[in-house]
């Protein structure tokens, strides 16, 4: 499973800074903003990977890393769809 939220992580962090830059770009350009639910999404993907590898690693069973894994992955979804970029 480690492997799992390793590279949930590792898609997710690339997935955020690709974000970044994109909606920097649409800013810069004068171009609509991305669709924030890809924001979203990476967000989401990174906190399950976040949560999952360090309940794995903090010594806890697989039940019980996964579960930390799903509440990390909707804490930051929740947290980027308020904090997020807001609608025109």
């Amino acid at each position: 499973m480690t492997a799992i939220y390793a590279l949930a992580l590792v898609l997710g962090v690339v997935g955020l800074i690709v974000w970044v830059v994109k909606v920097a770009v649409a800013e810069t350009v004068a171009r609509p903003a991305p669709i924030p639910l890809m924001g979203e999404l990476v967000g989401a993907a990174s906190g399950f990977g976040m949560a999952g590898m360090s309940a794995s690693f903090g010594g806890f069973g697989t039940v019980t890393s996964f579960g930390a894994a799903v509440l990390g992955a909707g804490a930051l979804f929740v947290l980027a769809r308020v904090l997020g970029t807001p609608s025109a």
